[in-house]
């Protein structure tokens, strides 16, 4: 994942507040991305379907 963002200019990355996010959000930052945390009753918008591991 940080190879991917490492070939990107820089720009801002939206990434769901999870247990796991602010090590992620810091090892992006570092590659001078612009991080950005949203609460998950903020990312549910963004799924287009009713996808979900249930179903």
């Amino acid at each position: 994942m940080l190879a991917f963002f490492s070939g990107l200019q820089p720009c801002v990355v939206a990434m769901e507040a999870y247990s796991g996010a602010p090590f992620w959000c810091r090892e992006i930052a570092k590659l001078r991305q612009d991080v950005r945390r949203m609460p998950p009753s903020e990312v549910t918008p963004f799924f287009k379907r009713q996808k979900n591991d249930a179903t």
